[in-house]
């Protein structure tokens, strides 16, 4: 029936809200003194994407780790990078996270993966008005650079849109 179906589509879309909240917790990981986070100016432009400043293979560049609990992913923390895995979905999906500034780990390094993103993310697509809140409360309204506006109302997502 269509009220069986869109309550299972309701409930895909906030776990997939939830991992890309989580997701995008964990890609904002600390570099050794202070957090590597991308600085935005008034207009909302990128003013400088977050790294950190000297990235030895014998550093830890993420000495503050999440602690994932009750989740449908788990996060494994190497010395510049993090494998973040999506067990919500099988097969399921790698993604290698390294830290900006670090060098990209190779697939040799780094094992079998879906992808592999410098954090933090400058630039990322958001299909879902959910998400938007997530992104504003992390400062990161300037990282959005494709919106799927069906329910968005927020004048400044559009205003970043266009512009």
């Amino acid at each position: 029936p269509p009220a069986a179906a869109s309550h299972t589509q309701g409930g895909a879309m906030m776990r997939q809200a939830f991992l890309l909240g989580a997701l995008l917790a964990v890609a904002r990981g600390a570099a050794p003194t202070t957090n590597a986070v991308n600085t935005y100016k008034a207009d909302g432009t990128l003013q400088a994407a977050g790294m950190v400043g000297n990235c030895a293979a014998s550093d830890d560049v993420f000495p503050e780790k999440a602690s994932v609990f009750f989740a449908n992913f788990q996060v494994h923390y190497m010395k510049t990078y993090k494998r973040v895995v999506n067990t919500a979905v099988i097969p399921n999906k790698v993604y290698i996270l390294y830290q900006r500034g670090c060098p990209t780990p190779t697939t040799e390094d780094a094992g079998p993966n879906d992808g592999i993103f410098a954090v933090p993310l400058t630039g990322v697509k958001v299909d879902s008005s959910t998400f938007l809140p997530w992104f504003e409360y992390m400062g990161d309204r300037g990282a959005i650079r494709g919106l799927n506006g069906v329910y968005t109302t927020s004048q400044c997502m559009w205003k970043n849109e266009i512009s």
